[in-house]
C-alpha cells in the first residue's frame, strides 16, 4: 500500500521514459485506477501508539517486512 502513491508521485515528477515494455502513459493510466489511501508507516511502534490506535479505530494491522520488502507477517487485533 506504501508503494502504489510513491510510484505516482515518482511518475509525476520524472523526466525518465520507461523502455521496451511499458510506456509512463500506460502506467499511468494503470495507476490511476488503483485508489489507495497512504497509511501510516511505523519503523517501530511503541505500546502507547499501538494502544492510542486500537482505541480510535477499533482495529490495528501489524505487518512485517523482509529485506527485500516482501510482506511477511500479519497480525491483526481488534477491540469490541
Amino acid at each position: 500500500m506504501d508503494s502504489i502513491p510513491k510510484m505516482k508521485h515518482w511518475l509525476e515528477t520524472t523526466p525518465l521514459t520507461m523502455g521496451n515494455w511499458v510506456s509512463k502513459a500506460e502506467l499511468n493510466k494503470e495507476l490511476k485506477s488503483i485508489h489507495i489511501e497512504e497509511v501510516p508507516i511505523y519503523e517501530t511502534l511503541n505500546l502507547e501508539t499501538a494502544n492510542e490506535k486500537l482505541q480510535k479505530h477499533g482495529k490495528l494491522i501489524a505487518i512485517g517486512f523482509d529485506g527485500l520488502q516482501i510482506p511477511r507477517y500479519q497480525i491483526e487485533w481488534f477491540v469490541d
